[in-house]
């Protein structure tokens, strides 16, 4: 059996923007339920979640992700994070998201199945953000354009691979980060070839 835990914020939880309640889309919109993955797929997407960076944080995602693994399975495990480090941060920088994600990475690989397995590990970089009810600044959209470029040198450091879908048109609601219905369609499409 195949295992696919992914371990994101809103736009993996499958947050309806559309409400401001925290509603969730329905499964069947949400793109880890698109993927036509053949397997078992485990959301560990949660509202507001950033990249951990302290010892203690990055602690507890290490445990909560240890403890969605199976080991009679393939478990891969795919993390989408980024979105809000950017825009809690006073000076949005791509490479501090970066950094923060080689703190994960590294206590990851630390683990099994990961440590045995790093290419079953992929790091996905969030939907390009846009001005909007959550984005008020140039800089956070310009630096999750970066995103690709400084992800992708931190997977290749740690043997994992990388999905970086920056400057693809994956459409996104007016508050310019959340994913809408059609945006997460496009990146399940966009995603299946890592399957």
């Amino acid at each position: 059996m195949r295992r696919l835990i992914c371990y994101g914020d809103s736009n993996t939880y499958g947050y309806d923007p559309r409400g401001y309640l925290g509603g969730r889309y329905p499964e069947e919109v949400r793109w880890i339920n698109r993927l036509g993955f053949e397997g078992e797929t485990v959301n560990l997407g949660l509202n507001g979640r950033t990249i951990p960076h302290d010892a203690g944080s990055i602690e507890r995602a290490v445990m909560n992700i240890s403890a969605n693994v199976n080991p009679e399975d393939e478990n891969c495990l795919w993390i989408m994070l980024g979105t809000n480090d950017l825009t809690s941060m006073n000076n949005p920088s791509a490479d501090e998201a970066a950094d923060r994600m080689r703190g994960l990475l590294a206590a990851l690989m630390e683990q099994e199945p990961w440590k045995s397995n790093p290419q079953n590990v992929l790091i996905i970089t969030p939907p390009d953000m846009h001005e909007g009810y959550f984005v008020y600044d140039d800089r956070t959209p310009a630096e999750s354009l970066r995103l690709g470029e400084t992800y992708s040198k931190a997977a290749e450091e740690f043997g994992v691979r990388c999905a970086d879908l920056t400057g693809h048109d994956i459409p996104i609601a007016p508050d310019g980060v959340h994913l809408t219905e059609e945006g997460n369609a496009v990146l399940a499409k966009l995603l299946r070839e890592y399957i």
